[in-house]
Formats: C-alpha cells, sequence, structure tokens
C-alpha cells in the first residue's frame, strides 16, 4: 500500500505518519483510489486489531487469531496486482 501511495503523491514524511497502522494506510489506500476486495479488507482488520505482525516475531502459545497463510498471500497479490496497475499508468 505504501509503494501506491508514494506513486499517488503522498511524501515519505506523510507515510512515516502512517507509521505501520494497517487501519491509516487502508484508509489513505482507499481515499487514494486504491479497491480491496473483502477479503483483503477482513485480512487487514485482522493485522490491525491483533498486531500479528510484530507477534509474528516472537514464539506464541495459546489461542490467538491470525489470517491464513492462503488469505494472505491472495491480500499479497491483490495489493500487488493494484500497485502494478497503478504504475505502469503514471
Amino acid at each position: 500500500m505504501k509503494a501506491y501511495l508514494r506513486n499517488a503523491g503522498l511524501s515519505v514524511l506523510a507515510l512515516k505518519g502512517l507509521s505501520h497502522s494497517t487501519a491509516k494506510l487502508e484508509a489513505e489506500f482507499l481515499k487514494h483510489g486504491g479497491e480491496l476486495m473483502d477479503e483483503d479488507r477482513e485480512v487487514l482488520d485482522i493485522m490491525e486489531k491483533t498486531d500479528v505482525v510484530a507477534q509474528s516475531r516472537y514464539i506464541r502459545t495459546g489461542a490467538f487469531r491470525k489470517p491464513t497463510l492462503e488469505a494472505l498471500a491472495r491480500t499479497v497479490k491483490s495489493l500487488t496486482d493494484t500497485t502494478r496497475s497503478a504504475l505502469k499508468q503514471s
């Protein structure tokens, strides 16, 4: 999403302001014409609510929620395709 937003004209400083918040990135992505499928939104929501990215660095036991690898792969492909298309048009 950050590559898409840079292509849309956001500065590096503006992106730093979004930090690693998937909710903020998603909002800016949509505001600047990005499109997300329902599954993409669900994956990003899980990532925001569970801090799964930071938690992936540690061994964790017990019950927790995370996106499946298949869902994550589809979201990555969707975002990559959207960014690639935007870059080709610019």
